[in-house]
């Protein structure tokens, strides 16, 4: 596909990431699965304040995003455009897609689940017909507590919240 589209030596490419949350190892991971198809991937691993400095003009990095409550939050903030067509401040892929930001609208207002589950699904399809993203790993969030505490639940961002937590005496 590289050399039907003019590449016939490869594309070069940067990647930049900070080094803060296991990046560096994900990057080289990448760099050496894409070597064999023709993607030369040079790696720049910068502190996380220079990276956070300039994330949004990056052309090919990899930022991991906190979680948010309701899938909608994450798009919005990450992928939508603004009324102009201009990309979101924090749209760091630029991508600007009509019909996403109409699904997008229409699932921020639609209370019913199920209702909204399905544009969800027709968003996902969008994006992975045509989206800015890939989405290499899904984290896995442990919590790991003494049987006596009692009430704790995991949360995906690997916050404590501990306001309703008591400790049971046996």
């Amino acid at each position: 596909m590289l050399q039907s589209a003019g590449y016939t030596n490869g594309l070069q490419v940067t990647l930049i990431t900070k080094n803060d949350q296991g990046e560096p190892a994900m990057a080289q991971a990448l760099k050496e699965l894409a070597e064999p198809a023709g993607f030369i991937i040079r790696v720049n691993i910068l502190e996380p304040e220079r990276y956070w400095e300039q994330w949004t003009d990056i052309d090919l990095g990899i930022t991991s995003w906190g979680h948010r409550p309701l899938a909608t939050m994450t798009l919005a903030l990450g992928y939508s455009a603004l009324e102009d067509g201009t990309p979101s401040s924090w749209n760091e892929t630029h991508w600007v897609d009509e019909e996403f930001n109409e699904l997008l609208r229409e699932a921020e207002k639609t209370l019913d689940t199920d209702e909204r589950r399905a544009i969800m699904c027709k968003i996902s399809a969008v994006m992975g017909d045509r989206g800015p993203i890939g989405i290499s790993y899904w984290s896995k969030a442990w919590t790991i507590v003494r049987d006596e505490f009692q009430h704790i639940r995991p949360m995906p961002s690997n916050y404590d919240l501990l306001y309703d937590v008591w400790k049971q005496t046996i």
